[in-house]
Order: structure tokens, then sequence, then C-alpha cells
């Protein structure tokens, strides 16, 4: 019997480190999820991590 993927929830990322200065780091992200629970509709979500070494 076949398994049905169609009610899984499947995300994608994309992401991306770029120094900025000697101990920055910024990571832009952008994720785009498939099949989200709770009957909503796909969506795309985009954020920023900002990473410091003191």
């Amino acid at each position: 019997m076949p398994i049905s993927t169609a009610n899984n929830e499947t995300v994608v990322e994309i992401t991306y480190q770029a120094p900025l200065l000697p101990g920055l780091v910024v990571q832009p992200v952008i994720q785009r999820i498939f099949n989200p629970g709770f009957q909503l509709p796909d969506s795309t979500v985009a954020g920023v991590r900002l990473q410091l070494t003191l």
C-alpha cells in the first residue's frame, strides 16, 4: 500500500552567512512552508540572524 504524502508539512530553507566586520556575521534566511498544519495556506517566512562574537 503506497504512503500518501499529501498531508505532510514540507519546509525549504535558503540561507547565507555574510561576515560584515570582524566578529559580526549577518545571516538572511527565507523559508517556504508547504502544507502547514491546521489547513492553512502555504506560506513564506523571511528573517535575519545576527551573530556577534566578543
